[in-house]
C-alpha cells in the first residue's frame, strides 16, 4: 500500500481492492474502516446481494473455489474433499451456482464438472468484491449470510408458535 493509501485508510477512506490495495478509492464498492471493530463495512450493493444471492456460507464458499482457478474444472466429488461436505449436496450448490448464472456445467462421458463463468460483468465485479470482503473479514460476511438463514428458521418456527387468539 502506498502512502497515499495508507493515509486515507488512515483517515476513514476506503483502499482499492480493484488495484490489490494500491490507491484510495471512493467508488463505494472498497473496504472502509467504519465499524468498531476496524472491520471493513459492506457496501450495501454487496450487502443486498449477499443477503439475496448466497444462501450459505458453503455455498459461497464452492463458488469462490471456482473463482480462485477460474480455467479448472471441478467435480463435485473434489469440491466435496475441500470444502468438507457430502458429495451430493456440494453437486447441489454447484447446479444452483449454474442455475444464476455464476458457474457453467460440462459433462465428458460420465464426468460431470463445473467452470466459474459468471454470466454478466456486473455479477464479476460484486463476486470479485464479495471475494475481497470475504477475505478481509470473513465474520462479517458469514454472519449476514447466517442473519437471512436465522430469519427464515424464526419465521418458520413462528408459523408453530401457539396465539391465544387461536
Amino acid at each position: 500500500m502506498d502512502e497515499q493509501a495508507a493515509l486515507s485508510y488512515k483517515s476513514g477512506g476506503a483502499i482499492c481492492l480493484a488495484s490489490a490495495g494500491a490507491r484510495p478509492c471512493d467508488a463505494g464498492h472498497c473496504l472502509r474502516r467504519k465499524t468498531a471493530l476496524n472491520r471493513p463495512e459492506l457496501p450495501d450493493e454487496l450487502r443486498r446481494f449477499i443477503l439475496t444471492s448466497v444462501p450459505s456460507v458453503p455455498y459461497l464458499e464452492a463458488v469462490l473455489l471456482l473463482r480462485a482457478q477460474p480455467g479448472t474444472p471441478w467435480t463435485a466429488a473434489a469440491m466435496a474433499q475441500r470444502i468438507y461436505l457430502p458429495e451430493a449436496e456440494v453437486r447441489a450448490l454447484l447446479e444452483t451456482a449454474c442455475e444464476v448464472g455464476l458457474a457453467s456445467r460440462q459433462q465428458s462421458g460420465s464426468t460431470v464438472a463445473f467452470g466459474y463463468k459468471p454470466g454478466t460483468p456486473e455479477l464479476t465485479q460484486l463476486m470479485d468484491h464479495l471475494a475481497a470482503h470475504y477475505a478481509a473479514d470473513i465474520v462479517t460476511v458469514a454472519s449476514l449470510i447466517h442473519s437471512r438463514t436465522d430469519k427464515r428458521a424464526e419465521q418458520f418456527a413462528g408459523a408453530f408458535r401457539w396465539r391465544k387468539d387461536s
